[in-house]
């Protein structure tokens, strides 16, 4: 137990001066959010190439524009591992990944077929990187929220604000 504490306590003040590194170095930019979501799951396809990604994207095009800065496609990049090792947990090898515009924000839900809401598949680890990750798109004004799936598994939600842009 002392050692997953101090783990998870050097993994957090890793990510802290990344963070404070991060927004000193790197104000956020203005990004077309379809692009991004694309290349945020494009890039952690190619660390995850095992389990398969359903893509169910509305065209978004080159507006709307998402606030962004290097932390958070890490955040989505976490969620995405969680949903992931749920659904390998389970025998599953495909997760679903759903992006849509509405009301002024980007809606993305990650859809697995894991053990339903518990910390972590196997009931280990203490859902650091849920909090990370839920810490890191509220500071884009966003959110994040979770629930069981129809049939099994999660949904995790994820709202994240357009900005320079009006989305009806």
């Amino acid at each position: 137990m002392s050692a997953q504490i101090e783990r998870m306590s050097s993994h957090v003040r890793t990510l802290a001066a990344t963070t404070k590194r991060t927004s000193v170095e790197h104000a956020p930019a203005p990004e077309p959010a379809e692009a991004w979501l694309r290349s945020t799951i494009r890039e952690w396809r190619s660390l995850r190439p095992s389990v398969d990604v359903e893509l169910a994207f509305t065209d978004l095009g080159d507006l709307p524009r998402l606030s962004v800065d290097p932390t958070l496609p890490q955040a989505i990049a976490n969620l995405l591992n969680n949903a992931a090792d749920a659904s390998t947990a389970t025998g599953a090898s495909r997760i679903r990944v759903e992006a849509s515009a509405g009301a002024g924000e980007l809606s993305l839900r990650i859809l697995d077929r894991g053990p339903g809401l518990t910390t972590s598949p196997r009931g280990e680890g203490l859902g650091i990187g849920l909090l990370i990750s839920n810490a890191t798109v509220e500071r884009f004004g966003g959110r994040v929220r979770r629930f069981e799936r129809a049939g099994g598994g999660s949904v995790t939600e994820v709202a994240l604000p357009f900005v320079g842009t009006a989305v009806a």
